[in-house]
């Protein structure tokens, strides 16, 4: 499993490495790593949604976060899932993960879920929590995570017959 999760971690990197080179896919629009801009946060932005549209063109892949539900809003082959839970129950699942005070993981999902709403109104000027913007919401309070990957799976499923 370790080796064929590197495979996987290289190959991503390459693919990004490839669309980062000057023979690769960019347009001029993200400043090139000879730039001093080049780590700024909106070439940063412009970078990864460059990456992200094109694995959505070329290949099966699933992204987490990046506005990714965003990015590849008019893919018609993109399955757009939105995972929520209650902020108590999420507070607890990081204080668990992070082994950290149920107050301390409280304060952190807050700021976490404040920085996900600028960062998307900043770069797409959408509410990241409307559910408008995706094919489907579930909520772990009342799936499991297993059934959540189920569902999801029978729905890609579904909707890649129709296309």
């Amino acid at each position: 499993d370790y080796f064929a999760q590197a495979d996987e971690r290289i190959t991503i990197r390459q693919q990004i490495l490839r669309f980062l080179s000057p023979q690769g896919g960019y347009t001029s629009e993200p400043k090139g790593p000879e730039s001093r801009r080049y780590t700024g946060q909106d070439n940063l932005y412009r970078i990864q949604a460059s990456v992200i549209e094109q694995l959505g063109r070329r290949e099966n892949c699933v992204i987490i976060g990046r506005a990714g539900f965003y990015l590849l809003r008019n893919y018609v082959n993109a399955v757009r899932v939105h995972i929520i839970a209650p902020p108590d129950e999420c507070a607890a699942a990081v204080a668990r993960r992070l082994s950290i005070s149920i107050q301390r993981a409280r304060q952190l999902v807050l700021s976490t879920n404040k920085e996900r709403a600028d960062y998307h109104k900043h770069y797409t000027d959408v509410n990241w929590e409307d559910p408008n913007c995706y094919d489907l919401v579930l909520n772990t309070s009342r799936l499991s995570h297993s059934q959540c990957a189920d569902v999801i799976c029978k729905y890609a499923a579904e909707r890649m017959k129709n296309l």
